[in-house]
């Protein structure tokens, strides 16, 4: 077979070079030349394949659809293990715009969107960047105006664009805006340098969305715009009370919008999504979020360590809706800062006074110094069971006395400054015993908190029972806090699951942290995570079908069909120095599932009757 002329070029050079310095034997030559001249050949290839490479340097930000008939063929393995009918995408696309030859199949397509300081009224514009074996062979199926020329207007399904050639793309842009295409042939930086830190985590993804450091700030200046100015929300006429409590709420929440901006502004530098499709059709959705190299969170991050016993420890094994954990770490002054700013709009709604509001807020900071990490378990519930009744909450604290002291004093606090015009109490806090535990009960009277006062009796009345078999007989929702041993505190909407909770850490047991099947889907997401959730698709869906049971009326028979019996759906969250990487998981047994439950879905709809669970 003859060698491409560029690589026997590539060769003699090579030779020639080796001759300079003393190597004669050809033999020697090759052997030592071929390996070599194959590897820069590639990276040659590969590099001229990178549609970031072609990007300017400057692009607010960018979508990047790595191996164009690999992903096509996983999205199709996808969907065909789903159940949803769904063409080829590759096919689909090429046929929709009439590309069926020049294109690059096997290379990366990505979209972009510019900055355009030219235009004042469109700021910004598009570009796409499309792999092609041949040019002009590409652009002669789109009727070309002059296929010679350096840019050229062509037509693709229907509509008019500016196409022109950059290394192996055919970049198009809008027709209106030439000077921005000619901005991007001659840019000689590429957007490929500025994201370098992001290189291996792309490489991952199937579909890679990046927003870069000037994106994100043009896209954060945009967020502030949607929140009306002060001024002008007080200019408005306030009709009633609802209005002028509406227009409170904006002036409230557009300085908390601006300094959220501003500090993420000054912390973060990339915002990512990706999306990947395993060989085995696991799915995976990720998010990753840079942290400025010298920023605070870059500090605070590499503090935050996972608990060696397990997100999940002190949990007891079963049946689960969903169970989640994650460690109770000192925020952030920005994090912090932020909590305590909604803290406190939430607090003056209940009409807490300056001074109660710095009482609960040095309180809740004493508190969450006594934590270790927290783990939730929503259980299933039975039939007549209230909205949280399988619901239980096992807080890691450092010392558990103090922990249930300060629970009682921030609730003390809230009580007393609860404006009350209902004449009734927010909380009622009882010392019970269950067995041979020293129980706190809260009765919450959840009308109360929804706002429901006596000035609304016309519709509390219709809505008694409706609360009553949410949270319990006239509304009131009573959760039941003790401590297990010196470091463990337990709450739980039932007596049944507190005495539960507290044999299972009493025994020493393993329970949902040994699940294999949550274990399967740990090791799907990103190792040492501080965050973890665990949603059951079955478990979810039997809970939500008991609840529509218990507050729908008898005679309505609605059922919601059981999901096939798989792993659990994870959500991961984990920062480190570099940033922040969440991620969510489908394990391709919940792919088949969500196949299966389609089927089952549309047997219902089409009247073929419902399996029995």
């Amino acid at each position: 077979m003859r060698a491409p002329v560029g690589h026997r070029s590539h060769q003699r050079h090579l030779a020639g070079h080796l001759n300079r310095i003393g190597v004669t034997s050809m033999r020697q030559i090759s052997f030592v030349a071929a390996p070599l001249v194959w590897l820069f050949t590639t990276a040659t290839l590969l590099a001229q394949a990178d549609p970031l490479g072609v990007i300017p340097h400057d692009a607010l930000g960018f979508a990047v659809i790595k191996n164009i008939a690999e992903s096509a063929a996983r999205v199709e393995k996808l969907t065909q293990k789903m159940q949803i009918p769904a063409p080829n995408l590759l096919t689909m696309a090429k046929s929709y715009a009439g590309a069926e030859k020049g294109l690059d199949e096997q290379g990366g397509i990505a979209a972009a969107i510019l900055a355009d300081p030219d235009d004042e009224d469109r700021g910004y514009s598009y570009l796409i960047v499309v792999p092609v074996t041949d040019y002009k062979v590409f652009i002669e199926q789109f009727d070309p105006d002059d296929i010679d020329d350096r840019t050229t207007e062509v037509t693709i399904a229907g509509e008019s664009y500016l196409v022109a050639k950059k290394g192996n793309f055919a970049m198009i842009g809008d027709p209106e805006k030439p000077a921005v295409l000619e901005r991007v042939l001659a840019s000689t930086q590429a957007v490929a340098a500025s994201v370098e830190p992001l290189r291996a985590w792309m490489a991952e993804q199937q579909l890679a969305v990046v927003v870069t450091p000037k994106g994100k700030a043009t896209l954060f200046k945009k967020i502030l715009e949607l929140f009306p100015e002060p001024a002008a929300a007080k200019a408005k006429e306030k009709d009633d009370d609802n209005q002028a409590a509406d227009d409170d709420s904006a002036a409230e929440l557009l300085p908390l919008a601006k300094w959220l901006t501003a500090a993420a502004e000054e912390q973060l530098t990339f915002l990512t999504l990706g999306v990947r499709i395993d060989d085995d059709t696991s799915l995976h959705v990720a998010i990753r979020l840079l942290f400025a190299p010298d920023g605070k969170l870059a500090a605070w991050a590499q503090e935050i360590k996972p608990p060696p016993q397990g997100l999940l420890a002190g949990l007891p094994p079963g049946k689960f809706a969903i169970a989640a954990g994650g460690v109770s770490a000192q925020f952030s002054p920005e994090i912090a800062g932020l909590i305590d700013r909604f803290t406190d709009i939430g607090l003056r709604r209940l009409g807490l006074s300056d001074e109660s509001r710095k009482a609960f807020s040095e309180a809740t900071k004493r508190q969450q110094a006594n934590k270790a990490f927290t783990s939730v378990l929503l259980g299933l519930i039975r039939p007549g069971d209230t909205l949280l009744a399988g619901t239980v909450s096992i807080e890691h604290v450092k010392n558990a006395v103090e922990h249930m002291k300060i629970s009682r004093e921030i609730l003390e606090i809230v009580q007393a400054g609860f404006e009350n015009k209902a004449d009734e109490p927010l909380y009622e806090l009882n010392d019970i015993s269950i067995g041979d535990l020293k129980v706190l009960e809260v009765v919450t009277n959840t009308r109360l908190l929804m706002g429901m006062n006596n000035a609304q009796q016309a519709l509390a009345g219709p809505l008694e029972g409706f609360f009553a078999k949410l949270f319990g007989s006239e509304g009131k929702m009573r959760l039941y806090t003790t401590a297990a041993d010196d470091h463990t505190v337990i709450g739980a909407y039932t007596k049944e699951q507190l005495q539960r909770a507290v044999a299972h850490v009493r025994a020493a047991a393993q329970g949902l942290e040994a699940n294999p099947d949550i274990a399967k889907t740990t090791a799907l997401l990103p190792a040492g995570a501080q965050w973890a959730a665990y949603v059951s698709p079955q478990g979810l869906l039997q809970w939500v079908d008991e609840l529509l049971r218990n507050v729908l009326p008898p005679e309505s028979n609605f059922r919601i069909p059981s999901f096939p019996a798989t792993e659990p759906i994870g959500l991961a969250a984990r920062v480190s120095k570099s940033g922040l990487d969440a991620e969510i998981v489908l394990p391709e047994n919940v792919v088949a599932g969500i196949g299966q439950f389609v089927g089952t879905v549309q047997q219902m709809i089409q009247g073929g009757g419902l399996p029995l669970p």
